[in-house]
């Protein structure tokens, strides 16, 4: 079996759009209002520990269980 040819990237990679990403959220409620009030997304689900946003033309859904955060220390 013959090895794949490596191909060399300079620098990161060049993204031509992002379709969604996921964010932990400490509390639902605060998340929502900063999504949709803060930043304007438009509201498309909301269950008892997710919501999910399209802003920009990105899906961004936020959760506050089955997500992991950063310590403090």
């Amino acid at each position: 079996m013959q090895a794949e040819p490596r191909i060399l990237v300079d620098g990161p990679p060049a993204f031509s759009s992002i379709h969604h990403i996921a964010i932990p959220c400490r509390d639902l409620d605060e998340g929502i209002r900063f999504y949709r009030d803060v930043l304007g997304g438009e509201q498309k689900v909301q269950e008892s520990a997710f919501a999910l946003f399209e802003l920009g033309g990105i899906l961004i859904g936020i959760s506050t269980e089955g997500t992991t955060r950063m310590a403090p220390e």
